[in-house]
């Protein structure tokens, strides 16, 4: 469940702000609105995943069963939390920063062709973090 939602994202929802924004700070604005509710729900899903794998690993341990599978998928589906605070900081930085700026400066201040640039790279960092939780699910089944 978490994989697909946040992939949903990348597939479904950045390219529609693509292709119809004429706007630089509105996507920048559009972008960090899509942001704001992701972060709230993506790593809870990731988390309570992991919680339902660990309930599964003190089952099988109790049942004397192996339980390595189940570690391997909780710790990949985590793996997305740590993925977001390295490896897309950078980005996500630099879209904050420019979403602040906006509140400061004129409307015009971000290029359309600025802002989609980060949006993509954001877009493809994101695809990357959506396949842990992917990884897990598989590693877990």
């Amino acid at each position: 469940y978490p994989a697909g939602a946040m992939m949903s994202l990348s597939l479904l929802a950045v390219p529609v702000l693509l292709d119809t924004n004429t706007s630089g700070p509105l996507l920048i604005e559009q972008w960090y609105t899509l942001y704001h509710y992701g972060h709230r729900i993506a790593p809870g899903m990731s988390i309570a995943t992991s919680s339902l794998y660990i309930a599964a690993i003190l089952i099988r341990r109790q049942e004397r069963r192996s339980w390595s599978r189940y570690a391997f998928a909780a710790l990949l589906t985590l793996t997305m939390i740590p993925f977001t605070l390295t490896v897309m900081a950078s980005t996500n930085n630099t879209l904050f920063q420019l979403h602040t700026q906006q509140a400061h400066i004129s409307a015009a201040s971000v290029a359309l062709s600025d802002a989609q640039e980060l949006v993509k790279r954001w877009s493809h960092l994101h695809m990357a973090r959506s396949l842990f939780p992917l990884m897990g699910a598989l590693a877990g089944f």
